[in-house]
């Protein structure tokens, strides 16, 4: 198995003694799941500064994705059995809830979703992108964040160096909505189109703006490996139009600077998850996903019925969500004025 050789070190992808911050992109693929005419996803992108650590977190993040589609493992009733974080009891969740949804209350995709040999840790990282894409809901829709302005920070950030060297303008956001998580956004652009984007979340601002900057890094290199391929194929689609999006940037860089100390970019504190969660929030249930491929990594799904489960794109968007309630109240008509929401 390629996961083992590569936890032995044994995969022969050496990386290099004399390239300084090369950056490694990854791409594994497998055979595809089906499961009553529905289909998984059969691969997945990674970067990193380590040939080996970038395939194994492709290798993961693809089986998150495969096993989503198996969803939690159901009893007779088709229910799931969960672990309810917020009342510290077991509970349990209808199965389709468990799995990919596009229809019904509750649409689901792979957010809050991580595989990891260590249990805990999974959980950690789920509950961590589950806050990212809410926080992201927030800031795109409500305009609850800061913009950062951050070059000093920015130059000790290795992947920061990479952008450097191609075109487009950088932004950076920030939102505190679960403190003291921080969430950032990056956005990538130019003055026609929003190049790629990334979110990426810590208790340490550096380490956020670094991982925000490496989503971005490799969706753009998933993109452009795609305009590759269509170009080889001699496929063609029409540009898309990002008039919307980039008139919507404009008014985003007008929020308000974070203002940040000094502690806060040096030093990384090891605060409990559990300190992130708002007093509104009723349920955050575990859930264990069949995994049938590698069961050597524990993969789980984080999902609450007060939060959104997906990225916040507005066709998916519930305005009763207990979320919105509590916090920005968007209305129908208002979520019908702003654009889409330009993270994937």
């Amino acid at each position: 198995m390629l996961f083992e050789y590569i936890q032995r070190n044994h995969f022969n992808k050496p990386d290099s003694l004399f390239i300084e911050n090369a950056v490694y992109p990854a791409f594994t693929m497998v055979g595809l799941l089906v499961k009553d005419g529905y289909m998984s996803p059969n691969g997945a992108n990674a970067i990193a500064f380590s040939k080996q650590l970038a395939i194994r977190k492709s290798f993961s993040e693809m089986i998150e994705r495969r096993n989503l589609l198996l969803g939690g493992y159901k009893n007779q009733n088709d229910e799931v059995l969960t672990w309810d974080i917020i009342r510290n009891a077991p509970a349990y969740l209808p199965y389709e809830y468990t799995t990919y949804q596009t229809e019904g209350p509750y649409p689901s995709d792979t957010t809050g979703t991580a595989t990891h040999p260590d249990s805990y840790q999974a959980v950690k990282i789920a509950i961590k992108e589950l806050l990212e894409k809410n926080a992201l809901f927030l800031f795109w829709y409500g305009k609850k964040g800061y913009t950062l302005r951050s070059n000093n920070m920015l130059e000790n950030i290795p992947i920061y160096h990479h952008f450097k060297e191609m075109p487009g303008s950088i932004e950076l956001f920030v939102n505190d909505s679960f403190a003291p998580l921080y969430v950032v956004f990056a956005i990538v652009y130019t003055e026609r189109k929003i190049i790629c984007c990334g979110v990426g979340s810590s208790f340490h601002l550096q380490e956020a703006i670094q991982k925000s900057l490496e989503e971005a890094y490799v969706l753009r290199w998933q993109k452009e490996s795609n305009e590759i391929l269509k170009s080889y194929l001699n496929e063609k689609y029409p540009e898309k139009n990002y008039e919307e999006q980039l008139s919507y940037l404009l008014e985003l860089k007008s929020l308000p600077g974070y203002i940040y100390t000094r502690e806060e970019i040096n030093i990384n504190t090891n605060n409990d998850i559990r300190n992130c969660f708002p007093l509104w929030l009723t349920n955050l249930h575990v859930i264990i996903l069949q995994n049938k491929f590698y069961s050597a990594l524990k993969c789980v799904k984080v999902f609450s019925l007060d939060l959104y489960n997906h990225v916040p794109i507005k066709q998916y968007l519930r305005i009763e969500r207990k979320i919105n309630q509590e916090t920005i109240k968007i209305s129908e008509k208002e979520l019908l004025d702003i654009p889409d929401c330009v993270f994937i």
